[in-house]
């Protein structure tokens, strides 16, 4: 049993219930750049976001059953690409000013260390 993959799926729980509560607020009736986006973009914004929500929940699982199974090649791939996609994300967010980069940056370097150390 890996403690740091543990870790790794309370960060990633955690970071899935953050952008729930993120989306949330973004997506509030009384947020007046929601409702002027027209339904076409509102709607798969929307949507796409709580995707995201849910491949946290995901990553969260898997890093869960890693924890005990351990990681074969396809599971450390996986593992590769959302290291990359926590830290690509971090890196854009950090490029609008949002507080978000510093849990994405420390969910990536966390994934990839559980993953291959």
């Amino acid at each position: 049993m890996s403690q740091v993959l543990k870790i790794a799926a309370l960060v990633n729980a955690l970071i899935a219930v953050g952008h729930g509560v993120k989306g949330s607020d973004l997506f509030g009736a009384d947020k007046a750049h929601y409702r002027v986006l027209p339904k076409t973009a509102a709607v798969p914004f929307r949507t796409g976001w709580y995707q995201g929500c849910a491949l946290f929940a995901i990553l969260a699982a898997l890093n869960y059953r890693w924890s005990y199974a351990g990681l074969d090649s396809i599971d450390r791939a996986v593992a590769a690409i959302a290291s990359v996609t926590y830290i690509v994300s971090s890196y854009t967010y950090r490029t609008v000013g949002d507080s978000a980069q510093w849990p994405t940056l420390i969910g990536g370097i966390l994934q990839a260390y559980a993953a291959f150390a």
